[in-house]
């Protein structure tokens, strides 16, 4: 039996997004996302321009935090 494949669309919303070998640490946004769920929150949000690298900060911590718990992406 085959493995059923994922609708390339649906892939892209619900996996995290791979960081490239350049990708530079932004220490103050990682920090204040911890702040985030060290104050008990349970989903974190992310609203800012296109292109202003939400998705990357945002893997770079999924990635992160990956290792206390589990982690989900939706995007």
């Amino acid at each position: 039996m085959s493995e059923p494949t994922l609708d390339p669309i649906l892939a892209t919303r619900t996996h995290l997004p791979r960081l490239r070998p350049t990708y530079r640490p932004r220490a103050r946004l990682l920090e204040r996302l911890d702040a985030g769920v060290e104050r008990g929150a349970d989903v974190v949000l992310a609203a800012a321009p296109a292109g202003s690298g939400k998705s990357v900060v945002l893997s770079a911590w999924a990635a992160r935090r990956a290792a206390f718990g589990p982690v989900a992406w939706l995007s």
